[in-house]
């Protein structure tokens, strides 16, 4: 698999588990108006099951999306490893810490 096609495949992942999330956490929602004491636990324990798989697929989403560009060429780790340049150590804000 190349590094476009992981992206893509991890993209569709994140997707899904957001979609999966957001429609646990409606179902969940039917159960806490409920009379009965075990709808409404299970109901809550569905509900922050379903608000966690939305924030994992958010994160994972925003990582992809962020990191897509650096991912795959390997320029930022070859630039940092080169001993003769001075931009790899200091970053791009130019401090050179004196």
């Amino acid at each position: 698999m190349t590094s476009a096609s992981l992206r893509v495949a991890c993209g569709v992942l994140s997707v899904l588990t957001v979609l999966a999330g957001g429609l646990g956490m409606a179902i969940s929602f039917l159960f806490l108006g409920s009379n009965r004491q075990e709808d409404i636990a299970a109901g809550a324990a569905g509900f922050v099951a379903g608000a966690i798989l939305i924030g994992s697929g958010l994160v994972s989403l925003s990582l992809i999306a962020t990191r897509g560009d650096q991912a795959g060429d390997g320029a930022g780790q070859r630039a940092a490893a080169d001993p003769s340049n001075d931009e790899g150590r200091r970053g791009s804000t130019g401090f050179t810490g004196s």
